[in-house]
């Protein structure tokens, strides 16, 4: 065998079972080695009739309270499943839960309150969900969606440690 052949078996080798490790390493569903799995083929399909929420992270800040700004993963140094993840379920905007109350005991604001406290600059007297629900009509996407509402609202006090603490939480349906 020549020396490019022998090259290029062992990187279609690596190639391969780079994407066998990604794939079988877990059963769940795997964002992580996203070149590999990350494909559309991979999503479950959604067919006429269905809905889902776009959800976007809002901030208001305590020294001008008109300049609302969005926060996004990087915002909080999160990678964009995590961020989605804490903000789908401190929002309790899941899929399953559009029309549910949150259950009590069930807050996950905890996390995402860190990642503010820690990586928003600028004092933040409140936090806001917002969404949008998306329907699927009989030829696909039917646009425009809902117009946009608070799905979730904390307020918030600096704490006697530095901290954020959550002051009174407001669910708004």
């Amino acid at each position: 065998m020549k020396l490019g052949r022998i090259v290029a078996t062992l990187y279609c080798g690596a190639v391969l079972s780079l994407q066998s490790y990604a794939i079988f390493s877990t059963t769940s569903y795997n964002d992580w080695y996203w070149p590999f799995v990350n494909y559309p083929m991979y999503s479950g399909s959604s067919h006429a009739g269905e809905s889902f929420l776009r959800v976007e992270l809002r901030a208001v800040p305590c020294d001008s309270p008109g300049d609302v700004f969005r926060l996004r993963e990087d915002d909080l140094h999160l990678k964009w499943l995590h961020f989605m993840r804490l903000v789908h379920k401190s929002a309790a905007v899941r899929r399953v839960d559009l029309d549910r109350e949150p259950q009590p005991g069930s807050d996950t604001t905890e996390p995402l309150l860190h990642f503010i406290a820690t990586y928003v600059p600028r004092p933040v007297c409140r936090v806001q969900v917002w969404r949008q629900r998306y329907t699927l009509g009989p030829r696909g996407l039917e646009y425009p969606g809902q117009p946009w509402e608070i799905a979730r609202e904390w307020v918030l006090t600096p704490g006697a440690s530095g901290g954020l603490s959550v002051d009174t939480m407001s669910h708004k349906p």
